[in-house]
């Protein structure tokens, strides 16, 4: 982030969230990856349906010893698991919470038992099958980080392309001396409004490397999608539960990662939030934006979905604003 263009310590802050994108007519709900998925790796619907789906994707290797994998066959893997704890038109708060449900004991159901030659049950010939296909679902959630940063990185051909235009009230009201919170991953604010002081917490779209951030925030595993406890299931079930980590958004420590931006906040006197749900994963960060802001005495928001608005009131005050709260159109 880059420094404040003038002398005096920024007095507002805005708060960036995925239904600023949307009101700029953006392609960024989880919709619109599910969608891309379908248009660049999957043909139609009937792969979905074929067996090879039911399985766990396998990486394979080239002449040259590396691994590799089908991103085809990844994406109709992913799919039915998404679709199974979501709605096509559900909020990106609702799709990484679901992240935390995903029944991941059950995609293991297809593994079988192994059986020596006199027909004896063999536990350690059955713990080596469920411990290869169990790393194998963990690597799948890399795959789908992977995946998804792929698709993050094409949110921004609209604004570079012009197809995209400014909105008045909002070009009213951005300068370069305030400062700028963004959980979204385009550029919309820096190539629209020409602003600077941007501040992108969950990574930047336009990055040349590296993978955006996005997961859960549950910090309890449900103990359902385990295997038995059996012995020969240890090692399926530790992988089961690093899939449930991996897939986790650990908000406390990007916040101390990113301590010096939040330290910015302490002459902060007026608050407004374009577009953002505040619950969810992501109410960490409030509470530590709210508790930086102390001198904060107002608070606008801006609401795509109108009727959110009491649950994103509600969410605000949990989260330690006590001040006046206002509805902005």
């Amino acid at each position: 982030m880059e420094k404040l263009t003038t002398k005096e310590k920024a007095k507002k802050l805005f708060i960036i969230g995925n239904g600023f994108d949307v009101a700029h007519n953006l392609n960024s709900q989880y919709k619109h990856f599910r969608s891309w998925l379908f248009k660049t790796y999957v043909i139609n619907l009937e792969k979905i349906d074929n067996s090879y789906n039911k399985n766990i994707p396998n990486y394979s290797t080239n002449y040259r010893g590396l691994e590799k994998y089908s991103k085809e066959q990844f994406s109709c893997f992913f799919i039915p698991i998404l679709d199974e704890c979501n709605d096509f038109d559900i909020d990106w708060t609702q799709f990484e919470e679901s992240l935390a449900n995903i029944n991941r004991g059950e995609k293991l159901d297809f593994v079988e038992k192994c059986y020596n030659k006199e027909g004896d049950y063999d536990p350690f010939g059955t713990e080596e099958n469920f411990d290869v296909e169990s790393q194998k679902l963990l690597d799948c959630s890399n795959v789908l980080s992977g995946l998804f940063s792929e698709w993050a990185r094409t949110l921004n051909d609209d604004l570079v392309n012009g197809k995209i235009s400014q909105l008045n009230f909002i070009k009213e009201k951005f300068s370069n001396e305030c400062l700028f919170l963004n959980f979204n991953y385009t550029d919309t604010i820096e190539i629209l409004y020409q602003i600077k002081n941007v501040f992108h917490i969950h990574g930047q779209s336009s990055a040349s490397f590296g993978n955006v951030i996005f997961g859960h925030g549950s910090s309890s595993l449900n103990k359902n999608i385990l295997l038995s406890d059996e012995l020969e299931y240890y090692n399926a079930n530790d992988n089961i539960k690093n899939v449930f980590y991996s897939l986790k958004k650990d908000c406390e420590k990007i916040i101390t990662k990113n301590k010096d931006f939040f330290e910015k906040l302490s002459d902060v006197e007026e608050i407004y939030i374009f577009g953002k749900k505040v619950g969810g994963s992501d109410a960490p960060y409030f509470k530590e934006i709210f508790k930086k802001t102390a001198k904060a005495s107002r608070l606008y928001v801006y609401i795509y979905n109108k009727d959110e608005k009491d649950e994103i009131f509600k969410n605000i005050k949990s989260a330690g604003f006590n001040k006046e709260i206002s509805e902005r159109k």
